[in-house]
């Protein structure tokens, strides 16, 4: 019964002290203040991380955009940039397994819907 009236506190506290959590208005606006060029390396530095060809200029290109964690999946490729829970900003690289066109896509959280800031012309 008292870890009842005590748990909403501990989930504040473990979300708080997880050093990711916190305000997401510079991580979401920081994916459109990149440039296309740069959008377009990072696609290119993550399709070489995909295929396990890599290089220490991939791995820099993609700690340009200074994720707390990177996922690779089926295809494509996620950047963790802020917050937790549901509350988090990513950026998804789609079409990493040649299946599909490649695409850098922000998702910026609650706050608002998911933007495409990237696509091959």
């Amino acid at each position: 019964m008292i870890l009842v009236k005590f748990a909403p506190c501990t989930l504040t506290l473990m979300l708080v002290g997880c050093g990711v959590c916190g305000s997401n208005e510079e991580p979401a606006a920081m994916g459109p203040g990149k440039s296309q060029q740069k959008l377009a390396k990072l696609v290119e530095a993550l399709d070489a991380l995909d295929r396990a060809s890599h290089s220490d200029a991939s791995s820099e290109v993609v700690r340009d955009f200074r994720p707390y964690s990177v996922r690779n999946g089926p295809g494509r490729a996620v950047l963790h940039l802020a917050g937790c829970a549901d509350d988090m900003v990513l950026l998804v690289v789609h079409g990493l397994d040649g299946k599909g066109s490649k695409s850098v896509e922000l998702l910026p959280g609650e706050r608002n819907r998911a933007e495409v800031l990237w696509k091959p012309e």
